[in-house]
């Protein structure tokens, strides 16, 4: 028998949408939501098969926009780390008693 499915991920109430958010920025599957949403014709209605293609555009610019913020997050946790300890972890123990004589 043919039934109406809602999608795992879906932006029926908050949990939902921050799920699918979720996992667009972890890459996983996020093709395969990218398909989901490019098929989306109406409320009601069937979806059909590549009916919006814009939208996978804004699936790959939300892509390349949440990587970078990634990179920034690690990368400005990895500085804020290596500034607090001021480099000290990666000194030689001359190169120590030589800052310590400052």
């Amino acid at each position: 028998p043919n039934s109406w499915r809602r999608p795992q991920a879906h932006f029926d109430h908050v949990g939902g949408g921050i799920m699918f958010i979720t996992e667009i920025a972890s890459l996983s599957e996020w093709t395969l939501r990218m398909q989901q949403v490019v098929d989306v014709v109406g409320v009601n209605m069937q979806p059909k098969a590549n009916n919006n293609a814009f939208y996978s555009v804004f699936f790959v610019v939300l892509v390349v926009a949440l990587s970078l913020v990634a990179t920034q997050v690690i990368v400005g946790v990895l500085m804020y780390h290596f500034d607090a300890h001021r480099g000290v972890l990666l000194l030689t123990d001359q190169q120590k008693d030589w800052g310590n004589l400052r």
